[in-house]
């Protein structure tokens, strides 16, 4: 290994980088149970069991050694989530490192999007990542790394990047790009871009699809993260998930969404207006204070619908 990455410096330009994509082996998905990528057996990574003539990943200390001893003096670690293969966000050291920048919530939607986890894992990934960032653990766990490297110093940007985040499970004319920066104030911005530019057949649909350049970072709990929570501890009841939807409910109706807020009888066919389609608990963000923010709504519906379809959903 520490061969082939003085050959691969070999390579480099003057003021050239390495890109180095890898699991870790002490990702934290491995120790929930997701077989070794190259040997697909549970815990084979976190062991140690490597033999000479196999393919190896390394912790996050072991291999800025290697890159060190390499001679690349500089290395910007990244974190892909799921993992580099299938990345769906990618966040960065600046990213962990800033406390009012929520890392965890970006890591627990990745979860169900992994192809490569048990249909059962030994925990819930989605409850011990935000306990991971909370200690500092993140980079160390994240399931892989994307490294930069070079011999000397990286060249600096304007903007400090947080972390990246991908839509792409869907239509090709849909996806983009959400990129999570901070200026020199401290302030974090949400830029939006498109990945491909609209065709005409889309743009009569029933559906129209809209994204702001840009929108301000709402700081607070992820909604439908106390779903998993709540379903997550023993002795959950059917009376607990009516509690649940009933908040939602009222969310939405703080929010303007009925059409006849003043009914206090809802039902599965009570009308709500389409601008809320996309108001998903996953697209709702409590704030410390208890008020709900809608976030990365991309979607309308250019007529009303029932909220039994939001609840479907």
């Amino acid at each position: 290994h520490l061969q082939l990455l003085k050959c691969a410096k070999q390579f480099l330009k003057p003021g050239g980088q390495l890109i180095l994509a890898i699991e870790n082996q002490l990702g934290l998905k491995y120790f929930a149970g997701a077989p070794e990528d190259h040997v697909g057996q549970a815990m084979y990574g976190i062991e140690g069991r490597y033999r000479s003539n196999q393919p190896q990943t390394f912790g996050r200390v072991t291999l800025q050694k290697l890159l060190k001893t390499a001679e690349f003096n500089v290395a910007r670690f990244l974190a892909p989530y799921p993992d580099y293969k299938l990345p769906v966000s990618i966040i960065t050291e600046e990213g962990f490192a800033d406390i009012n920048f929520d890392v965890a919530t970006l890591a627990i939607q990745s979860v169900k999007l992994d192809p490569q986890m048990p249909s059962l894992s030994n925990f819930s990934l989605e409850l011990a990542y935000p306990e991971m960032m909370a200690n500092n653990l993140g980079l160390d766990t994240a399931n892989s790394f994307l490294v930069i490297a070079a011999p000397k110093k990286l060249k600096k940007t304007e903007l400090t990047t947080l972390a990246y985040h991908y839509s792409t499970d869907r239509s090709a004319d849909f996806c983009k790009e959400t990129h999570f920066v901070q200026d020199h104030f401290g302030t974090i911005n949400v830029r939006y871009k498109p990945l491909r530019s609209l065709t005409k057949k889309f743009k009569r649909n029933i559906i129209k699809f809209s994204t702001p350049e840009s929108a301000n970072y709402v700081s607070g709990k992820l909604f439908s993260q106390e779903f998993v929570q709540l379903v997550k501890n023993d002795g959950w009841t059917y009376q607990d998930l009516a509690t649940y939807v009933g908040r939602y409910i009222n969310i939405l109706r703080g929010l303007g969404a009925l059409i006849n807020p003043e009914n206090s009888i809802i039902t599965a066919k009570t009308k709500v207006h389409g601008e809320f389609f996309d108001v998903i608990p996953r697209n709702i963000i409590i704030c410390t204070d208890g008020t709900p923010e809608i976030i990365d709504k991309e979607w309308i519906i250019k007529d009303s619908m029932e909220i039994g379809h939001l609840l479907f959903r």
